[in-house]
Parts: structure tokens; sequence; C-alpha cells
């Protein structure tokens, strides 16, 4: 950075060492963080001002042109390095006044998260160009934490240091506040805009370094937290009394009410320990004659703030007023809630520090731990040995919540609410075998439905063991149907599609009748197409016996077009 002309430098000189100052400025070792940011700061003076006008100028004219004549990915990428080299070294409070890297970098964002800019680190890199990637045996070797694209990255990392070195001034219109970087007449353009694209964002399939800097950006505006479609679900619990089983008393006299299974799982530090809570005489009637825990909370917990803590535990996003602020931190702090504790704070996030997931599957604990009501089980013969407490059945079972089932299955809502003998039993029996069952928990837990790793473990299975884990799609499809089950249907065909590529054919062959059997032609569709190519093997080995005719002629049907399509004639 203080050579004369460092524009000049060749980029496999520059991005390594840029990168390598950038990961001792972000680590989470704090006394490399400070060397590091202490002998750069040293060295700055010899840069001067003009060094910064430099870059800024660089990136003005990059985006001030039309964006398919004039970006230059590479000079951006090692711009945005130099830049958050120095903002992360030295706060630029005055920066605002002279120049405007706000918008610059904002439409620098903008345009990578539309990929029109985009560049990863082994194009600019030739160290990278021989390095092997994707996966080796068990151990996937996956992309940096900076994400593919470094220049998104860079640039989120720019911006966020210059917002968060902003005070008392408007970074739209410049104009001084008294509070806030945001005035009231630029709020609703700026958050239609910029926000709402970086809103939509962590919806992406992004790394956690792109992520954890977005919802950093958008903590400085009051949006605290990531949205997500379990987190949206889990919202209508808040305003939902019927399967409150926690009251939170304030020392004014208002009560506020609950889910055990949600504090516990994602605040706990609001509870009482685990033991003292279920060993206690605190669980009373209520006016209705429902038994409630009733915890009383210290004098000093402001209600607005509790209230702010209640939402983010349950939908994992909240906006906080700037008047609010500091009751929020302070109580996110002690709920020790470190992401939003880390926002409020406007603290740098770390190299490699992980993006948190809305996720309720640490509920799923020891029933002691748990506050389980309902209990799902499998249609199954085998035997399972239970670690919750007192339980009797030795079936493959789930200890779960109505709270959460109910805000992801209206089928299971509206039973629940049936006054019918199934809505006051202890148990369900799900019509599915114990591998779909427990997919299918996962998903009401975590909103998303688990996975098989395409890795050395699926090709070293037998056949039968990858036609139960495929066949345990079929069920969850089939029952996604009608139990309502939004986008389980669909993520259950999108993992099946991709499993059957590397199955064996037996497996597939066997999956076709099962899925057909259900009604699953989708699922029957894609085993079909997987096995096409291998039709005469197939039908000469006598493995399509068990196919009825009409299965038999998709697979014909199958074959002939993938003839004719250049495949192979044997």
């Amino acid at each position: 950075m203080r050579k004369s002309s460092p524009m000049t430098l060749s980029k496999d000189v520059q991005e390594p060492a840029l990168r390598a100052v950038l990961m001792m400025l972000l680590s989470p070792n704090g006394y490399i963080q400070y060397e590091a940011s202490f002998k750069l700061s040293e060295g700055l003076p010899y840069l001067g001002d003009g060094y910064l006008n430099v870059l800024l100028s660089s990136l003005e004219s990059n985006t001030t042109r039309s964006v398919a004549t004039s970006f230059d990915s590479f000079k951006i990428m090692t711009n945005l390095m130099n830049l958050a080299c120095l903002v992360l070294s030295r706060p630029y409070h005055n920066l605002l006044n002279k120049r405007n890297p706000i918008d610059v970098l904002s439409i620098i964002i903008k345009e990578c998260l539309h990929n029109n800019i985009h560049i990863t680190r082994s194009k600019v890199t030739s160290h990278l160009h021989f390095c092997f990637e994707g996966s080796s045996c068990c151990c996937y070797l996956g992309e940096e934490w900076e994400g593919e694209n470094i220049v998104l990255y860079y640039g989120l990392v720019g911006l966020f240091n210059l917002l968060r070195s902003t005070t008392l001034v408007c970074v739209q219109c410049k104009r001084k506040l008294d509070v806030g970087i945001l005035c009231h007449d630029c709020r609703d353009q700026y958050t239609e805009d910029f926000l709402i694209v970086l809103q939509r964002a962590l919806s992406q399939s992004l790394s956690s370094g792109p992520k954890l800097y977005i919802a950093h950006i958008l903590s400085l505006f009051g949006l605290c937290g990531s949205p997500s479609k379990l987190g949206g679900k889990m919202s209508s619990a808040l305003d939902n009394n019927d399967l409150a089983d926690l009251e939170l008393l304030l020392s004014d006299g208002e009560s506020i009410n609950a889910h055990t299974a949600i504090i516990s799982a994602r605040c706990p530090k609001l509870l009482p320990s685990v033991k003292c809570l279920l060993g206690s005489d605190e669980k009373v009637k209520d006016e209705w004659g429902k038994s409630v825990y009733r915890v009383q909370m210290s004098d000093r917990v402001d209600s607005h703030a509790l209230k702010k803590i209640l939402e983010y535990t349950y939908t994992g996003f909240v906006m906080v007023g700037d008047d609010i602020v500091k009751p929020v931190r302070t109580l996110a702090k002690y709920c020790h809630l470190k992401p939003l504790a880390e926002m409020l704070q406007k603290e740098q996030p770390r190299w490699n520090s992980d993006y948190t997931r809305y996720d309720l599957t640490v509920a799923l604990g020891p029933v002691e731990h748990s506050f389980s009501d309902i209990i799902l089980e499998a249609q199954s013969n085998e035997e399972m040995k239970c670690d919750h407490g007192p339980c009797q059945l030795s079936t493959p079972h789930v200890h779960s919540h109505k709270t959460v089932l109910i805000m992801s299955c209206d089928y299971l809502r509206a039973l629940f609410r049936s006054g019918m003998h199934e809505s006051f039993s202890d148990v369900i029996r799900v019509p599915l075998g114990w591998q779909a069952l427990d997919k299918l928990v996962h998903w009401f837990y975590s909103g998303e439905l688990p996975s098989v790793a395409l890795d050395c473990r699926w090709n070293n299975l037998s056949s039968d063991e990858q036609r139960s884990h495929l066949n345990a799609y079929a069920e969850l499809s089939s029952l996604a149907e009608f139990w309502f089950l939004e986008g389980v249907k669909e993520e259950s065909l999108s993992a099946a599609s991709s499993l059957l590529g590397s199955s064996t054919s037996a497996a597939a062959v066997e999956f076709v009748a099962f899925a057909a059997n259900l009604g699953q032609w989708e699922m029957v569709e894609a085993g079909v197409r997987s096995v096409a190519h291998l039709y005469p093997r197939l039908r000469d080995s006598g493995r399509l016996e068990r196919l009825d005719e009409e299965l038999l002629n998709m697979l014909r049907t199958e074959y002939v077009r993938y003839s004719q399509h250049g495949g192979g004639g044997n």
C-alpha cells in the first residue's frame, strides 16, 4: 500500500497480501487484531488523504457509466480491498462531507447481487489455479468464508465500516440529525430500494461472511436479525395464547404469555434453571384452568425491551428504534443473545465467525429439558430405547411440542383444536417410517428438510440402505399432500432426484415401484429418467419384473427418448 503506484502491482501480489492484512484486522484474536491495526495505522500518514481520494475516484468512475461497458472487476476488487484496509484501521468520520462513498459502494453491492459483477479468488490468484476443487472422499472442501464473489464481500466490509463511523448525519441527503444515520424524509426511499435488496440477499445461498455483514449493515438501520420462513411461521405463536404455558410477570403488574418450548430453545436465560422450574410450585392454573409456569422478572427489566427480545426470540428478526437500542442491548447481553447484542453494539464481524440461522432443534432434547407435550410415533415395528425420562414407548418416536407443530401444519392445527378423541391423546401415530419421521421433525424445527450428502458414504451404502433413504422422501411427499405441509413435497422431490443420479440401479428400480404405489408420479418420472439408459440390461437381467405394465411403458418410452438424443444403442 505504501508503493508509489499500488494500482500497477500484479494482482498475484496484491490480492494475497491485502487478504492476509484483512484477515489479521478481522481476526477473532484480540492481540492479532490490535497489533495489525496499530501497525497499519502507523503507515497511513505516508499514504495521505490523496490515496483515499484515488481509491474513491476510481470506484466512482466505474459506477457513473454504463454497467455493461465500464465495470473492471479486478480494479474494483483491489480498490475495495485497499479501502477496507483503510476504514478498518481508523474511522473516517468526516468522509461523507467530502465524498459520496456510501452511494458508490451501494451501487457496486447491488450489481454484485444481480450478478453483473462477479469474481472469484481463483480468477485473480494464480497459486489457486491448480488447487483441487470439490470433495475428496468424505471431506468436503467448501468455499472460503468470504464467499465466491469476493467483490461483494469487500464492498460489504467497506460499507459497514463507513456506516458505523457515521454519526448524526443522514447517509442519503447529508442533513444533520439528532439521532441515527437516516432522516425521516429519506427513510422510505432508502428502505424501499437498497435495504430491500439486502434483506432479499439474506435468503440467497451466500457464505457466512457476506451474510454476517449484510445483517450488521441492516442493523445500523434498526433491522436486526434475519427474516426466515420458519421464523415467520413462529411469529404467529407470539399472539397465540391457546398453547402458552409460560407467564412472564413484570414489576409494573403487566404479564406476557410465552411458550416454554420456544423460550428454552432460543432464549433459555429468561427462564429459571430447568430443574428449579420443573421442581417448583410455580406451575399454576390460569383463569381458564390451564397449567402455566409463572416467572417473576426483575424490576430492572424494561417491558418494551422484553417485548423486543421476545419478538427476536420467536422470529429471529426485530426492528429496534434508536430510542430503545440501549435497554434492548442490555437485555440481549443478559440473555446471552450474542448475535443480537453484537449487532446493537455495532461490533465488527470476525473472520470465520458463523452466521446464526433460525433453529429450534435444541428443543428436541431429553424430556426434562424439552417441555414436550406431544409424541410423534413412527409406523414401525422396530424397537428404540428412549432417553426421555419415564417414557415407556419402545417403538421409534419423537417427543415434540404442539406449539411448533401447528405453526407449520394446518392438519395438526385443526386436529388439536377439533375436540375429537385424538386431540386429547399424548401420542400421534404418523403414517411414516422412522427415517421419514426423523426428517419431518427436523423440518418442523429447522425449516429445512435434511438431505443426504453425495459422497463416498452414500456410494458405499448397500442398495437396500439407499432405497430406504429414497423411500423416506416418497413417504414425505405423500404425507405433505394430506397434512398440507408447504414446501415439503417440492423439497422431497429435489432431494430424491439428486440421490437418484448416484444410486444403484436396484435401489432406483425399487424406488420407482414404491413411489408409484404412493401415487408420487413426479418422483416416479425422476426415477425412470435415472435408469432409462440401463433399460436393456435391466430387462435382460430380470430386475424389472416388479414393475407393472404402466411403469414398464414409461421406462421404454424414456429409453427411446434417451436413444434418440445420442444415447447408447445397446
